[in-house]
């Protein structure tokens, strides 16, 4: 897997500057110092500075300000060492005692940074800033694993993704793969913030468009695709496979014994769920097989009404759709608890309209026990035998 980092060189940036960079597609600032660390993060994007005595999320520093880095405590993912004209040992052992996760080469040098970064024990990727695809393919021929791109468009990056036969992945400043914990552990709140709004789960930078879940436009990439994760022509336009044959190779093997009747195990289905790409439309398409096996074009449904028998609850769940706002924006409604009569009136309302099934769920009340849950049921089923019921939550 190759990465890329779209990042932006400068001497000094404003909260605007950086949120103007960030509709661009730049995900990290490189500044000298860390003045205008702040600047940056308002703006949405992250920083990395090369002044190793402030505080800032990431730096990219000398072997020696790499050591006294590490021991001040910083994590060696947040730490780029330069390539610079210390000797290869230097190096070596800056890498190493840091643990830094990227050794930043100029394009001649790359072959001895690769030597370097393959050297027992080193765990830090080739990094190279490149101005076009065909100085990004030698970079990556001569051992680079880390692309630094600046002001490149969707179309160059679609054209570099062909290059590299689709194996391009985006970065933030750090590596991908770092944990949620070791994020919130290491950086502070407002750093913190913008780093996990511009990644997913997996620490890969989040595509940027405008469509989300609910909003009356239509997704940004046509019909025959699945995956999002492209903005440029060449995706768009390009047909998506309509088998699992361009698929990677441990991707494949898990769909060609899927559909030999196989379940994925933990492991595999782990695997599944980090595909990008082509890997999405090609498992995409194989579920799809799998769900016409199953079930043929049949679209099954039902009528069903929800039931909330009550909004008060001691927990204090941030997503609850029963709480919505402070009180003192009167926006939670007041507070209802429903008697069993009245579960029961709307249940045979449903029921007479037509509805075959009640979702029952609600706040945990302080005055519930497992006998209301009980008691509800009973109550339902006593007048309406045939109705199904759907409950509860889990916390109930």
């Amino acid at each position: 897997m190759i990465t890329f980092l779209r990042l932006r060189p400068a001497d000094r940036i404003s909260d605007l500057g950086a949120a103007t960079r960030r509709r661009e597609g730049t995900t990290v600032v490189e500044l000298p110092h860390t003045d205008f660390v702040a600047q940056a993060l308002a703006g949405g994007i992250l920083a990395v500075v090369a002044d190793p005595t402030g505080i800032a999320p990431g730096y990219v520093v000398d072997p020696k300000a790499a050591l006294e880095l590490a021991t001040d405590g910083v994590a060696g993912w947040r730490i780029t060492i330069i390539h610079d004209d210390s000797a290869p040992e230097t190096v070596l052992d800056a890498l190493a005692r840091s643990e830094a996760a990227f050794l930043r080469a100029g394009r001649s040098s790359v072959a001895a940074a690769a030597r370097l970064c393959a050297m027992p024990g080193i765990d830090a990727g080739v990094s190279v800033y490149v101005n076009d695809v065909d100085e990004a393919v030698e970079a990556v021929a001569g051992g680079a694993s880390d692309l630094l791109l600046r002001d490149w468009d969707t179309e160059r990056l679609g054209a570099l993704r062909a290059a590299l036969d689709g194996n391009l992945v985006e970065r933030t400043a750090f590596p991908i793969g770092l944990s949620y914990d070791s994020v919130v552990s290491q950086l502070d709140a407002d750093a913190a913030a913008v780093y996990l709004h511009l990644t997913d789960g997996s620490g890969v930078a989040r595509p940027r468009y405008d469509w989300a879940p609910g909003k009356s436009e239509a997704p940004s990439v046509p019909d025959h695709r699945i995956s999002m994760e492209w903005a440029d022509a060449r995706w768009l336009t390009g047909s998506a496979s309509d088998g699992y044959d361009g698929a990677a190779p441990a991707i494949r093997s898990i769909l060609h014994r899927s559909l030999d009747g196989h379940r994925p195990d933990v492991d595999q289905l782990e695997l599944l769920l980090t595909a990008r790409g082509d890997d999405v439309d090609a498992i995409a398409h194989v579920a799809d097989q799998l769900r016409k096996r199953t079930n043929g074009d049949k679209v099954t449904y039902v009528v069903n009404r929800n039931i909330n028998y009550t909004n008060q609850c001691y927990f204090k769940c941030g997503f609850c759709a029963f709480s919505k706002g402070p009180k003192s924006l009167n926006l939670r409604g007041d507070p209802y608890l429903l008697d069993l009569e009245e579960i029961v009136r709307r249940s045979r309302e449903a029921w007479d309209k037509g509805a075959t099934e009640v979702t029952l769920q609600g706040g945990i009340h302080p005055g519930f026990t497992g006998e209301f849950y009980l008691d509800v049921v009973k109550a339902i089923k006593a007048e309406i035998p045939g109705m199904h019921i759907h409950g509860f939550t889990p916390l109930e």
